[in-house]
């Protein structure tokens, strides 16, 4: 499993405090995640409206690798 499906799955486990902290400790990688670049702003919109299960769902079906 991946560090961005065990995000999601704290997210959808609605243990967003651990997913928060996970996703914050590992958001830089995002940028040198090919898969992840066209997802960064989404990502972000869902977590700043506090739409976790979107976010989760980015992250777990979308990214590809660490």
């Amino acid at each position: 499993m991946t560090i961005w499906q065990q995000i999601a799955v704290c997210f959808y486990q609605n243990e967003i405090a651990d997913g928060m902290d996970l996703f914050m400790a590992n958001a830089a990688k995002l940028g040198t995640n090919k898969s992840a670049a066209p997802l960064i702003n989404p990502i972000f919109d869902a977590i700043e409206r506090a739409d976790y299960t979107y976010a989760a769902d980015l992250l777990y079906h979308e990214i590809q690798g660490e």
